[in-house]
């Protein structure tokens, strides 16, 4: 009898973080959301959705802590024409490391093995390692998956397949965003450590040049938004990238 109530209660306490999870999910997005336009099929049933950074634009960071907004609120709110989610939180809710918005140091630089890097939105894109200058746009994410034209190698402790959002500054200074993902399941994607190859070769079948790339966002939090184009996320997102047309 005692063993049959124990049984009893771990499904009961298994049901329980089951539907804890569940509602971790935003009203109306689901995991299976089908993403309405082609993309780019890379091998092992990868798939690749971008966009080049026009000159004519502004980039800007858009923490998302506090007023906990959706992606879709976010797009309408600021006329995001590209909109993806831009570096991690921790337990605590707080940015892991940088996270600069227009001028204003929401968080700190701090050192991190994983997070190595940071993407700086100033006149210029930039991906660079970590460092303490005053920026008008940044964040501190990562892993750095390429420096100076060369791939990293990854040597990961634990490494899952999950939706990878990169960027990536190409050969002639552009801001390219980009989302790798699994074409038969929107959340699923390659490894971190498959990133710098993937990159490299999809870069390579598109005649673009990569200088440097850098890992945004993955996971459940993870957003990539153009025309035509929706991957929405699951859970909160932290951070924003928004491209809006003009300056």
């Amino acid at each position: 009898m005692r063993k049959i109530l124990f049984v009893l209660s771990l499904l009961v306490i298994a049901g329980f973080i089951y539907t804890n999870r569940s509602s971790n999910l935003l009203d109306g997005q689901k995991p299976t959301t089908p993403v309405p336009n082609k993309g780019l099929d890379l091998e092992n049933g990868y798939r690749v959705q971008w966009e080049l950074v026009g000159t004519e634009t502004t980039v800007r960071l858009i923490s998302n802590l506090k007023d906990e907004r959706t992606s879709q609120e976010v797009i309408d709110k600021y006329s995001c024409e590209i909109l993806t989610s831009a570096g991690f939180y921790g337990e605590d809710g707080e940015h892991i490391g940088l996270f600069v918005s227009d001028g204003e140091t929401i968080s700190r630089t701090s050192q991190n093995f994983l997070f190595n890097g940071l993407l700086i939105l100033d006149n210029e894109p930039k991906i660079t390692n970590l460092e303490t200058s005053n920026h008008l746009n940044a964040v501190q994410t990562g892993p750095l998956l390429i420096k100076e034209g060369v791939s990293q190698n990854l040597s990961l402790k634990t490494d899952k397949n999950a939706r990878r959002i990169v960027a990536a500054i190409t050969n002639e200074g552009e801001l390219l965003l980009a989302a790798f993902y699994n074409k038969d399941s929107v959340v699923k994607g390659p490894l971190l450590s498959e990133l710098p190859r993937l990159l490299l070769s999809f870069a390579d079948t598109q005649n673009i040049k990569i200088d440097s790339a850098i890992n945004l966002d993955g996971g459940t939090a993870s957003v990539f938004y153009k025309k035509g184009v929706n991957l929405p996320e699951l859970v909160k997102v932290g951070g924003f990238l928004c491209v809006i047309s003009g300056y």
